[in-house]
Formats: structure tokens, sequence, C-alpha cells
């Protein structure tokens, strides 16, 4: 059993998780959804050991946002079912669930500013659930977070920290793209690239 190493933080595992497939990596046309029933119940998300709530908006003081993450209820069993899977000491960090529309509204109103900074012109680029046509209205009824079928998970290691993920939550970045760090040999890449291999797989177990 090798023991891993990351900034005093060890891992024990034999190998590194498998790398990302190119075609199960999210991507805007096809955002990683599987079909959840629009009719199954909000219900919000209890903190436990295996599962940590931190409403990321709220604490943002994005508009509407309430301190409680709500999700459709088959939402809740598959991620205490990822929870499980992760190795001892690992849990996962839920920071965002159902929004409302202003909430949605406002989000979509940041990116859109921070993309044009970037002088990006499709902030769909960089959110995978922005309708892509960008002169339709939007927010629409059915993207992801608004039907409370969508969250927006990352990892506390070992330590009870924030495990880096190689890109800041939200950041409007190509580093946010789900497979960015694959071909990135850097030791930098190392410890995040473990993260996101080990969170994909949990959640797409």
């Amino acid at each position: 059993m090798q023991l891993r190493t990351f900034d005093r933080i060890e891992q024990s595992d034999d190998r590194d998780p498998p790398a990302i497939p190119v075609e199960g990596a999210c991507t805007v046309a096809d955002p990683c959804q599987e079909q959840i029933d629009e009719r199954a119940p909000l219900v919000p998300l209890q903190t436990d050991a295996r599962l940590i709530i931190r409403p990321h908006y709220y604490l943002e003081g994005v508009w509407d946002a309430t301190p409680i993450i709500k999700v459709r209820a088959p939402v809740v069993a598959r991620l205490r079912r990822a929870a499980l899977l992760l190795p001892d000491g690992f849990a996962i960090l839920v920071l965002d669930g159902w929004r409302s529309e202003k909430t949605q509204r406002d989000i979509y109103g940041r990116i859109c500013d921070s993309a044009r900074k970037m002088r990006e012109p499709n902030p769909a680029v960089f959110a995978f659930d922005l309708d892509r046509h960008i002169q339709a209205v939007y927010p629409s009824d059915d993207a992801p977070h608004r039907t409370g079928g969508a969250v927006d998970v990352t990892l506390i290691g070992p330590d009870g920290q924030d495990w880096w993920m190689g890109s800041a939550f939200d950041e409007v970045s190509p580093r946010s793209a789900t497979r960015a760090l694959e071909e990135d040999d850097s030791c930098a890449a190392a410890k995040p690239r473990f993260g996101r291999r080990m969170l994909f797989h949990v959640m797409t177990d």
C-alpha cells in the first residue's frame, strides 16, 4: 500500500484514480446530466461527516440566494452514495443546488461580466447551464439548477480543509473545465488532478 503525500496530506492508495475520459467529461452540449423527475420533492441538504453543506452564493451575497441548499430527493440519495465511495477522511462539499430565477440571473450576469473582461463572446464556454443562444430569454426554467436537479460540489480533504482542485469555484477560466489538468504533467497539477479524478469517478459510478 503506497502513501501519496500532497502538502503533508497523506492519502493511502495503491494507484491514482483513472484519468477522466474525454467522452465522459462535461461539455456545454452535454453537461453530465441524468434525468431527474421534477415531480420529486425539493428537500434541504443536511450536513454530516461525509457530506458538508456550505451555501456559497448566500455567503457571497448573491441576489435572493438562501442559506439552505435544496435539491430533488433523488439527488440527495446519489450524493450520499457518492460520498460513501470516497476514501476515509474525505467528504463531498456541496456549494449550490436549486436556484431561484433571481439568483440564476444574478450569477449569469456575473459570469457574463467576467467573460467580457476576458474578451470571450460566449459566456456558455465557462458555465454548463447557460443558454447557448445568448439572445434568448435567460434563465430558462429547464436550466439544471432551476430544476433542482443539479449541484455544485468539490472535496474536503483529510485535514478538514477544501481540497485544492486547480481553480477556484466558479472561476471563469479554461482551467475550470473538468479535464483541464489531464494533460498537465507539472508537480503543481498532481494534487488537484488527483482530487478531480476521484470526485469525477465517485459522482459517475
